[in-house]
Order: structure tokens, then sequence, then C-alpha cells
């Protein structure tokens, strides 16, 4: 089966810091990945090197059987979608504002509704408070803004960067229960977690990071059998 994005011996940065080495990894169309692992191992900076706000240094990314394009607005034209870690948010937009934003690349304007209409129906919170500015919504509201956003992006890809980071359990729960009902519609995901625990019901695909490489790859099932080597790294 052909990847839907696929890296390879990808290395990346910032400045003269390398982060990732020889990144190499698979993720097939309509399946949910997950890249765990502690703090500082550069998860996000891979994210962000597949988003194109870290430049590759070496390596090559494709995605649908194509190199990616040069910049990350051409990258999210192709499909690639980053939600950021953190609010990201446009503060004085209100929350409908801000995930039109997310659909900006729509023309058809009954596209987009339905579009709204599907955030809405997973986040029924944000319809309640479509009209509020971001700057005076809930952590957890400023998140499902971030995803919805995502979302209206209508992309193959979504790169969703620590969704459940400062939340607290019951929201982290509803977070998860969002992004599993995005699982189960065939999308593409690419998920940053520490806790593999979080992801362990919605994930198909796990990447294990440890130095900026990926020391473990596996299934769901696997994951759970992998108890040493989660105690090693996680403290699970």
């Amino acid at each position: 089966m052909t990847s839907l994005l696929s890296l390879r011996g990808v290395c990346s940065g910032y400045g003269h810091l390398q982060v990732l080495h020889d990144i190499d990894l698979d993720l097939e169309k309509g399946t949910v990945g997950a890249l765990i692992g502690p703090n500082g191992h550069g998860k996000s900076t891979l994210l962000r090197t597949i988003a194109g706000l870290n430049k590759t240094w070496s390596g090559k990314i494709t995605f649908r059987n194509a190199p990616v394009p040069p910049t990350p607005a051409d990258r999210a034209g192709a499909g690639i979608i980053l939600v950021p870690q953190g609010d990201q948010l446009f503060a004085d937009m209100t929350v409908e504002e801000n995930l039109i934003m997310g659909g900006y690349t729509q023309s058809d304007i009954l596209r987009l509704r339905q579009s709204l209409d599907a955030v809405y129906a997973l986040f029924p919170k944000l319809a309640d408070r479509r009209k509020q500015r971001a700057n005076s919504l809930s952590g957890g509201e400023r998140r499902m803004v971030g995803i919805g956003r995502g979302m209206m992006a209508e992309g193959d890809l979504m790169l969703i960067d620590e969704p459940s980071l400062g939340l607290a359990p019951l929201i982290i729960e509803q977070i998860y229960a969002a992004l599993a009902a995005l699982a189960t519609e065939n999308r593409s995901i690419l998920v940053v977690e520490e806790n593999p625990s979080r992801v362990t019901n919605i994930g198909s695909q796990f990447f294990l990071m440890d130095g900026g490489q990926i020391a473990w790859r596996g299934d769901r099932h696997e994951l759970s059998g992998f108890d040493d080597i989660l105690r090693t790294y996680l403290g699970g």
C-alpha cells in the first residue's frame, strides 16, 4: 500500500542545533498515527518539519507520492494541516471568525457552511460560543477551536501537536472523544502525545521518539505488550 506521508532520512533542527536524526516514517491514508515519548525529544519539531515551519536539512518528505511543496503555505494548500501546540488563535476574533480563517481556501460558501456545521456538531460548546471572542474562552474551548480550525481546511492530513497539554482531565476526555470521532471518519491524523494511554484507543500506528530518533514503532497491540520500554522511556 502506498503511504500518504513518507519520510526518509529526515534531519532538522534550530539554528546550529540538530534535533531530528535520520527519521524514517510512513503513514497510510485513513490512519491515526501517534508520536509518543518524553518532552524534548523532537516530537513537535517533527510535526513542524513536516508542515514546513522547520527546514528539512537533509532527507526527503513525500506526500501523496510526490515531494512536499517548499513553503508552509504551499503545504497547507496541498492538504497538510498543522494544529499547533498551544492556542495560537486570533484573540480579538470571534470563535466563528477563527474557524472561518481555517477554511480560507474554500470558495464554495455552501461547503464552508457545511464544514462549520461539522465542527459545531463535533464541539457543541463552540456553537454556543460562536459570537464570543477567542480571548474570553477557557483553555479547553480554545483547544477545540484550534482543532475545529484545522478541520475547516479539509486537508488530507491533520498534524495535531499535544492536544491535551495543560488541560484538566475531564476536558482531555472531551478532546480525545472528538479525535476518536474524527478517526471513525477515515481521516488521516498524526498526533503528538506524551502519554500513550491517551491515544491507545484511537491510534493504529505508534512511533516512540527518543533523542530525535524513532526508537520503536508498532501497532496498538504491540504497544500494549511493550511495558519494559514504556517504563524506560516514559516511567509508566
